[in-house]
């Protein structure tokens, strides 16, 4: 009878997550020329003016700063990941192009920003393929940094992942797989999160070879489409376990 149990309460568990909503965060406002499922993407042109483009979720549906949030819990570990599309190699000195993405944050007393960057070439501090991180703390108006710093990236696509663990009062961070550890310490319990993101590149001449490449920028937020190497015990911003 215990045997039958257990077995029946496993499969109604297979049967509940395999019907559970997917964790999403979808954006109502979008410039990227295309976007193929959670991608938004955009190609380089040749043209007369710089090229950007952004995708972000506001209460009217505009371009502006009434960003929605979402909840997040006081207690546990919570994960979502950036997936992106690169120019693997150094542009020449008259070629850029860039990837933003931001990650808004609130607790009871202060503003957090996660910024990160992909530049390739000048259009972002003469940086060559660099992934820039930089966490920033906002109190009475008054900003702080709690983390900055640089590396190296290689390879065509790029995955960056972070998880906040509301225990301790701590953010991590996993880059292609190779977990960092906690870097940041943020004295808060976070309550609400946002997202939006933001691509572009200044005019490509008509006779570049760069001509035509396809960068691509995503967050992935599912707890099934996350990748491995989390923290025991962590979830996707919506609750589901890893």
């Amino acid at each position: 009878m215990k045997i039958k149990m257990a077995l029946s309460l496993f499969l109604l568990a297979i049967i509940q997550n395999s019907f559970a909503a997917e964790c999403s965060y979808d954006f109502n406002v979008n410039t990227y020329p295309v976007v193929s499922g959670k991608q938004y993407k955009f190609t380089t042109l040749s043209s007369n003016e710089a090229k950007e483009y952004g995708a972000l979720r506001t209460l009217d549906g505009g371009l502006n700063n009434n960003f929605i949030y979402k909840g997040l819990p006081e207690s546990g570990i919570y994960s979502f990941e950036l997936k992106s599309e690169v120019i693997s190699y150094d542009l020449p000195d008259n070629e850029a192009v860039l990837l933003i993405y931001s990650i808004l944050l609130k607790s009871n007393d202060s503003d957090y920003r996660i910024m990160v960057y992909y530049p390739n070439n000048s259009f972002y501090e003469d940086h060559k393929r660099t992934l820039i991180i930089n966490m920033i703390k906002i109190t009475n108006d008054v900003y702080s940094t709690i983390f900055k710093r640089s590396y190296q990236y290689s390879g065509l696509n790029q995955k960056l992942g972070f998880y906040f663990n509301q225990n301790t009062n701590q953010i991590g961070l996993i880059i292609n797989g190779i977990n960092q550890g906690y870097v940041a310490n943020i004295n808060d319990k976070l309550n609400q999160i946002g997202f939006f993101m933001s691509g572009g590149f200044p005019p490509f001449a008509a006779n570049s070879s760069n001509l035509g490449k396809v960068l691509s920028q995503e967050f992935i937020f599912d707890h099934s489409q996350l990748s491995s190497g989390y923290p025991v015990g962590t979830k996707d911003i919506c609750g589901n376990p890893l």
